[in-house]
Order: structure tokens, then C-alpha cells, then sequence
């Protein structure tokens, strides 16, 4: 009779303990917590031009390119490739803005996509833009 408490206080301990792993961990958005892209797609990213959509809301048109390097046509694989956009605001603020790349890139050339980006309140000082991937 003493066992069923005893195997019920382990078997408990044992689920608590496991569906700690199974909870959210909760994600926080950053270039630096990412590997950059690897050698077997040499993609670059640069900011093009940037729009002021003031009149709709306070958000800003970005026009990026997306240069593929390498000897093979960039499909995306099994990693996901993001694009991380940092926004310095004119008041110190910095905002990031990530957009995943599914679109092909063929060999040793380049897209134009565009993204908005809402900035609430802030207006807009200057963009860099990043690749990263999960």
C-alpha cells in the first residue's frame, strides 16, 4: 500500500518535470541570435530605396535586393532564410522587422522585393538590412 503513493509522487514528478520542455519558451527577434548565411548560398542583402507612406498610416516602403552569389539556383531548403530589417528611429529607438524569402534566386543574380514596415509613432531615420537564418 505504501507504493502506490510513493510510484504516484514519481510518476508526477516525472510529467512535471517533461512537460516543462513541452511549454513555450518564448522567442525573441534578433539578428544576433541567428546564424548568418552559410558558404553553400552566398545571398546579400541591401536596402535599395526607401518610401514614407505617411499619408495612409506612419510606415515606411522598403525596397530590398536579394543577390545570390553562389553556383545554384537558391530554393530555400530546409532552413528558413529571413531577411532582418533594423529601423534606427530619429529618436535613438531601434525596431526590427523580419520577411522570409521564398522566392527562387537564380545563379549569380538578383530580386527586388519590397516590404512595409509600420512604425507606430517613430519616424524613420535610416534601414539596414540583414540576412539570417532559423
Amino acid at each position: 500500500m505504501k507504493r502506490i503513493p510513493l510510484i504516484g509522487t514519481v510518476v508526477l514528478v516525472l510529467a512535471l518535470n517533461s512537460c516543462g520542455s513541452w511549454a513555450y519558451q518564448g522567442y525573441e527577434m534578433s539578428s544576433s541570435h541567428h546564424e548568418t548565411a552559410p558558404n553553400e548560398f552566398e545571398l546579400e542583402v541591401k536596402v535599395v530605396y526607401v518610401q514614407e507612406l505617411r499619408k495612409e498610416t506612419n510606415s515606411i516602403k522598403v525596397d530590398y535586393e536579394v543577390v545570390n552569389r553562389s553556383e545554384d539556383i537558391f530554393l530555400s531548403p530546409e532552413k528558413k532564410y529571413n531577411v532582418f530589417f533594423k529601423v534606427k528611429t530619429k529618436d535613438g529607438r531601434e525596431i526590427g522587422h523580419y520577411k522570409s524569402i521564398y522566392r527562387k534566386i537564380a545563379p549569380n543574380s538578383s530580386i527586388i522585393l519590397s516590404e512595409t514596415i509600420n512604425l507606430s509613432v517613430y519616424e524613420y531615420e535610416s534601414v539596414e538590412a540583414k540576412i539570417f537564418i532559423e
